[in-house]
């Protein structure tokens, strides 16, 4: 069982190594990323509470999973192996008391939309999700990130927030 587990692993490392467009990140990738935390931050002000502060990290792991999930075509917080979130941040080494997670997938390419709109449809779907906006306004994390992927299909969103 652990052997399956690490050829699997190799081999989601090595899709993600060798699939064309991941060596740099296009601007407007790093712009939409910026825009989504900005308006999250925005609705946690909003509420009261105080912004989350840009975890480096954190915008790995949510960057790596939107990225796993364009180029493996899944859409899920669980991986096709079957690893869940609460596995993927506990193996990730990132230091956290409690997290949360939201992802997002739209169809289509999304580079020559401007990242406002883009960022309104993600942002208005997760808050008018009740599960999701309590992931975004949760009152004792402190720290966040963004990670976004442009797969030739879709657009990929991971949003995780930590303590």
């Amino acid at each position: 069982m652990k052997v399956t587990k690490i050829i699997a692993s190799v081999a989601v490392i090595l899709i993600l190594l060798l699939s064309p467009g991941c060596e740099t990140e296009p601007d407007w990738i790093g712009e939409l990323t910026d825009e989504i935390f900005s308006q999250i931050n925005l609705l946690r002000t909003g509420e009261g509470l105080d912004k989350l502060v840009w975890h480096s990290e954190l915008a790995g792991f949510a960057a790596d999973h939107s990225r796993d999930m364009g180029v493996r075509d899944y859409f899920s917080h669980t991986t096709p192996e079957g690893k869940t979130f609460s596995e993927r941040i506990a193996d990730s080494g990132i230091d956290y008391g409690g997290a949360g997670e939201n992802i997002y997938m739209r169809a289509g390419d999304c580079s020559d939309i401007p990242a406002e709109d883009v960022t309104a449809g993600i942002v208005d779907g997760w808050w008018n999700s009740p599960g999701h906006r309590e992931i975004m306004i949760r009152e004792n994390m402190t720290h966040g990130a963004v990670g976004c992927y442009q797969s030739e299909s879709a657009l990929y969103v991971t949003f995780n927030v930590i303590n």
